[in-house]
């Protein structure tokens, strides 16, 4: 099930290791109406918040559960067009993300999403390196 983000939320994820070192203190940011979590019998999956920025540009966010395996395929599917729908549908002209360079995971699930990498920020939050990602219209 896709829906808004709710009060709890952010607790009832159950992290991956890599996004424990990420900025965890802005984390309060996911509480916005604009936030879509995706949830199966209560287990939340992922929490996807997009920011919305002036000039056609959204930076994506996002949290995925390490227990979503089993739902990952249809999971990103979902996700892939909810950014296609923000892309075409929209005044979104640009769709940006970030990921921990050495997250296979995340760059999986950025190409898959459509993104393409676009460089590395090196030491960008935590000492860590994060590659950028963008998709445009």
């Amino acid at each position: 099930m896709i829906r808004h983000f709710k009060k709890g939320d952010l607790e009832k994820i159950k992290l991956q290791k890599e996004q424990t070192y990420e900025d965890k203190e802005n984390w309060g940011l996911f509480e916005d109406f604009d936030t879509i979590v995706f949830e199966d019998k209560e287990r939340v999956l992922a929490i996807v918040r997009p920011f919305f920025e002036k000039g056609g540009r959204l930076w994506l966010s996002a949290l995925i559960g390490a227990d979503c395996k089993d739902k990952a395929i249809p999971m990103f599917k979902a996700m892939k067009k909810l950014i296609d729908e923000w892309l075409w549908f929209g005044d979104v002209q640009r769709v940006e993300m970030v990921t921990q360079k050495d997250f296979k995971q995340a760059n999986r699930l950025a190409l898959l999403l459509g993104f393409q990498k676009e460089g590395v920020l090196r030491k960008y939050y935590n000492g860590i390196d994060f590659n950028i990602w963008g998709r445009i219209k």
